[in-house]
């Protein structure tokens, strides 16, 4: 009768301790991850003029509830005008919970372009997030798209590489977010228009596609 060989205690217990050791099959591996999340920016206070709600103090804020129809009485909007300009900012501010990467602005404004084939705009745009200052642009040419209407132009910008990614999963830090954005153009009257349907206004938060318009942050890079 032949006798089974014995593995050295040693190989044994190393063969046993890589097996517990070693992942399951399919185990996800504990990384940040980056949930998406659109927002509709908001009338800040009961004024239609929103001029009038900053200068009281009172910042316009989002939420992930999409606004009605102009129709039915939705919207505001905050007039600019170029012989006071100089500081004169559509801010916005509010949260986001988790890890942030990326997040696109769609701003809509109505001081439209006589030449139809003029779809620019220049602007001076701002991020700040947690009170760490991120991106404040010089003043740049951003393209526009119009409306159907011909009545607002829409511009869509994304800030890249935020690199807020500490948090396992999604994450659960709450981030404080201020957005502003100006013209600094030649434009003698503008007004940037929010929180109706005909004017989606808002911010998209890790979003799947980044526009063509790309602001890099490289925060810690």
């Amino acid at each position: 009768m032949t006798t089974a060989r014995r593995l050295p205690a040693i190989v044994l217990t190393t063969v046993v301790l890589g097996t517990l050791a070693a992942p399951a099959y399919g185990q996800t591996a504990e990384i940040p991850t980056f949930r998406t999340e659109r927002v509709y920016f908001n009338c800040a206070g009961n004024v239609k003029l929103q001029n009038v709600a900053l200068l009281n103090g009172e910042i316009p804020s989002w939420d992930t509830s999409a606004p009605g129809s102009a129709t039915q009485g939705n919207g505001c909007g905050m007039y600019e005008n170029n012989l006071n300009q100089a500081g004169l900012n559509a801010e916005f501010k509010g949260t986001f919970t988790g890890n942030l990467d990326n997040l696109t602005v769609e701003v809509h404004n109505m001081g439209v372009s006589n030449d139809p084939t003029d779809n620019k705009m220049r602007l001076i745009v701002q991020l700040v997030v947690d009170d760490e200052p991120l991106a404040e642009t010089s003043s740049a040419d951003f393209p526009t798209v119009r409306s159907s209407t011909g009545l607002t132009e829409k511009v869509t910008y994304t800030f890249t590489e935020l690199n807020f990614d500490d948090e396992i999963g999604d994450g659960q830090q709450v981030h404080q977010v201020y957005l502003a954005v100006r013209s600094s153009g030649t434009e003698t009257q503008s007004a940037w228009v929010w929180d109706a349907s005909e004017v989606p206004a808002g911010v998209t938060f890790n979003p799947a596609t980044l526009e063509q318009t790309q602001i890099p942050v490289n925060r810690g890079g």
